[in-house]
């Protein structure tokens, strides 16, 4: 992520977010409106969502709404461990949409997304503060990874909750001991 290296300030960060996840909104609604680019489209979407809102969108949604409320270690957090432990979890393992996932790649989202949390609240907070912060939003992480939601029967994605589940466990802890 260019802000972690310095690259971009925390504003332009989530701006750039911002700006993405409102393009990637209008390809969608393009998509299930009018089928453009459906072959394309095709390839890249899961077959439950074929003609509903598509995992690629909840994502860009998810972290830039983290990215727009949260302090940038929680929210960097948040959007590490969908981008990178969720990816870990899911070649580890898969579940059905009322299932959870099994100890192994449920193991592995725990120590990626706490090794990750605890790196980005490190260089902002006290070790322990950091390192409770970290496992507070893995085992969040966890939860929403392993057991998403559902909601009027309906399971909520994932890419949605992952990003909010560890930002605001690790925004919580944060917030309460600074």
């Amino acid at each position: 992520m260019p802000y972690v290296l310095g690259w971009l300030s925390w504003t332009t960060t989530t701006r750039l977010l911002l700006a993405s996840a409102v393009a990637v909104m209008i390809l969608e609604v393009l998509r299930l409106s009018t089928g453009l680019w459906q072959v394309f489209f095709d390839r890249l979407t899961r077959a439950y969502e074929q003609d509903s809102v598509a995992g690629y969108v909840l994502y860009m949604v998810a972290i830039a709404g983290v990215a727009s409320v949260a302090s940038p270690p929680a929210a960097t957090a948040g959007i590490w461990a969908l981008t990178i432990g969720d990816p870990v979890s899911g070649v580890l393992g898969e579940n059905g949409p009322h299932d959870w996932k099994g100890p192994v790649p449920l193991g592995a989202m725990f120590l990626v997304t706490a090794a990750l949390a605890g790196l980005v609240t490190s260089g902002t907070n006290t070790a322990p503060v950091a390192a409770v912060a970290a496992l507070v939003g893995a085992s969040l992480g966890v939860i929403a990874d392993g057991a998403p939601p559902v909601i009027r029967g309906v399971t909520v994605d994932d890419n949605l909750t992952i990003p909010v589940a560890v930002a605001s466990g690790v925004e919580v802890v944060i917030q309460m001991t600074g």
